[in-house]
Order: structure tokens, then sequence, then C-alpha cells
């Protein structure tokens, strides 16, 4: 299942013996209650990273509120996932140029899955191509985080 929260992408497709689903995640949680799922992969919209949106995961005012959507949001696909299933969250961080520095979500993000009872499996750096120009305040930020958590140790 790959979720973004407050967008709707597209429709069920069946593929042979699996599922790709497309939807608002909150609203499509609830139909997987009694047929669980292997795998997650999802890429949440960053904080605040398109001001202009009003509603949906990413619009908080505040950063702690944006994790506290993020982690409940997950308590739920934490209910749906299989025993041995598997949850990828892909996650960039932000910067704020108010006080010229970064914001660090991902790690507090992970931190917060961990104390939640996640067992984080890993965390890779998955680099992309990325054309804009850098300003000189800061490094060019041409990758992003890719955490693998489970609810299992197996």
């Amino acid at each position: 299942m790959i979720m973004r929260a407050g967008t709707y992408i597209g429709e069920i497709t069946n593929r042979d013996n699996w599922k790709l689903i497309h939807g608002d995640a909150i609203s499509i949680l609830g139909s997987f209650w009694h047929n669980p799922i292997d795998l997650c992969f999802t890429s949440p919209s960053p904080y605040r990273y398109d001001n202009n949106q009003q509603v949906g995961i990413g619009s908080e005012k505040t950063i702690g509120d944006y994790l506290e959507n993020l982690i409940s949001l997950f308590n739920l696909v934490r209910h749906v996932l299989a025993p041995k299933g598997n949850l990828f969250v892909n996650m960039v961080d932000g910067y704020n140029p108010d006080i010229g520095g970064m914001l660090f979500i991902p790690e507090r993000f992970a931190l917060m899955m961990l104390q939640k009872g996640w067992l984080c499996k890993g965390k890779i750096i998955w680099w992309r191509r990325y054309d804009k120009r850098n300003d000189f305040n800061r490094f060019l930020v041409d990758w992003e985080y890719v955490y693998w958590f489970s609810r299992s140790e197996t």
C-alpha cells in the first residue's frame, strides 16, 4: 500500500496475487481490518512543504503536531499490518530559513516510532536527482531517508 494522507490518487488495481491501492490513507486503512497487509511503502507530505496546502498531513502549524499526526497514522497502519509485515517510510527533512538551519524531522520521527514500539530494521539514504540551484547558505539536499520498520523481530 502506498499512502499519502489527504490525497486521493487513483483506484484499486489487481495484478495476479497482489493489489496496488491508491487513495487517502486514513480513509482506506479501515478496509484492511480483516485482511492484513504485508507491505506499506509511503512518502508522507513534508512539513509545511506547500504553504498553500490547507488540510492533511504536512499543513500543521507546528513540527510537534506534524509528528503526532504521522505517528497516529502509522499506529493505524500497525493495526492492519500483518505480524511479519513491513513499513517503509521515505522522508525528506525541512530547512527553516528564519533560523537558518535544518529541522531534523526524519530523526525526530524515527525516535518517536521507536518509542511507540516499532522496530527500525534499517535506514538508507536514497539519492535523487535534484536540478534546483542551491543557495550559498546550505548544502544542496539531493537525498532522502528511507526507514524500514516492522512490528516484530521476524
